[in-house]
């Protein structure tokens, strides 16, 4: 008996904290409860959103081919006037995919287009969940340019994410991305 937007919510983030806490079989059936009610709904730039996610559990999960899949999906609710936001979630969880199968080229593209779509996100128009694919986005490419040797653009990316993860109370991967600026910053001494 319970509304469908409740019900929306509490799926989706029980989805998100499963995959947080790297239990992904509850995440994948939180995240299948969320796109039965969103496709119900025949809310697209939602269902987007949730594939993405989905990708973010099998990414989590090691799982590439259904990661793969699941941002096929994205992508086909994604149009013209999707937010600018929604194209950066999407972008962002390619570019992890890329990322993880050492394709270093496609994940400075995806990154570099989620980056580039989520130049525009003020303070009082992101929610958290942007907030938290800016701190991936940077992270990712963070990584990317210490797997190519780029030490000082390796480091210029970890650091860009400390402001948004402290500002936003992103604390459960703080320690995260200090360690990673910190072993930039000493792989240039």
């Amino acid at each position: 008996q319970t509304p469908f937007e409740i019900r929306l919510a509490y799926h989706k983030n029980a989805a998100f904290l499963e995959n947080q806490w790297h239990r992904y079989e509850p995440a994948l059936e939180h995240a299948r409860q969320a796109v039965a009610i969103l496709e119900s709904l025949a809310k697209a730039p939602a269902l987007a959103e949730m594939w993405a996610d989905f990708a973010a559990i099998h990414l989590n999960n090691r799982d590439w081919r259904a990661a793969e899949k699941a941002l096929d999906r994205a992508r086909r609710y994604l149009n013209k006037t999707s937010p600018q936001a929604l194209r950066a979630h999407v972008a962002c969880r390619e570019g992890f995919l890329h990322l993880h199968l050492g394709n270093h080229r496609q994940a400075l593209d995806s990154l570099m287009e989620a980056e580039k779509a989520m130049l525009g996100l003020e303070e009082e128009s992101g929610n958290l969940m942007d907030f938290f694919i800016q701190t991936l986005i940077f992270s990712g490419l963070g990584d990317l340019y210490e797997r190519l040797d780029e030490k000082a653009k390796s480091l210029e990316a970890y650091r860009r994410v400390l402001p948004i993860v402290e500002r936003y109370g992103l604390r459960p991967r703080l320690s995260w991305h200090y360690l990673n600026a910190g072993r930039a910053a000493m792989a240039q001494e």
